[in-house]
């Protein structure tokens, strides 16, 4: 996918192109340092990172007043910290992309997943097994959306998040 044809496909800005163009220049530049994206995955950023993460923009409740991971604080440490997440209010849409299996993924987000709150989680071929596993220890409601980035992802929408 090229930048105009993401731009033509998400409908965003020629501003909104060039802040990708940008950040994309900054992922190939501090790849080696920092490791945000696999290598290989870099000469094909537009699609599989761009993309795979704009497809949820539809997804997210128009109410939504605290999505974590966008126009936040940066905290710079890890969600697995326990006295970040005790300084974090409560969010209402959660959003992750190759982090972890939903088991681990609930554990996370849990202390932070507010009533009303949605998680979209980006899933491959494996989300039957994970979402069987997850079964296990928690209970949550549960929608299976097409990828529109990869035939044989998906994107998991929780909601009602809890643990049994």
């Amino acid at each position: 996918m090229s930048p105009a044809e993401f731009a033509r496909f998400f409908d965003v800005s020629r501003e909104t192109v060039d802040r990708l163009e940008a950040y994309a220049g900054l992922l190939k530049r501090w790849q080696k340092t920092i490791n945000l994206v696999a290598p290989n995955t870099l000469d094909d950023v537009w699609h599989r990172h761009f993309a795979d993460s704009a497809q949820l923009f539809p997804l997210i409740p128009e109410n939504a007043r605290h999505l974590i991971g966008i126009a936040v604080d940066i905290m710079s440490s890890r969600i697995e910290s326990i006295t970040n997440s005790a300084n974090v209010a409560p969010a209402d849409v959660f959003t992750s992309r190759a982090l972890a299996p939903l088991p681990r993924l609930f554990e996370l987000v849990e202390p932070l997943f507010a009533p009303q709150a949605v998680a979209l989680f980006l899933k491959g071929r494996a989300v039957a097994d994970e979402v069987e596993a997850a079964r296990g220890a928690w209970e949550f409601d549960l929608a299976l959306k097409q990828s529109v980035t990869e035939a044989d992802a998906r994107i998991a929408v929780i909601r009602h998040l809890k643990r049994k």
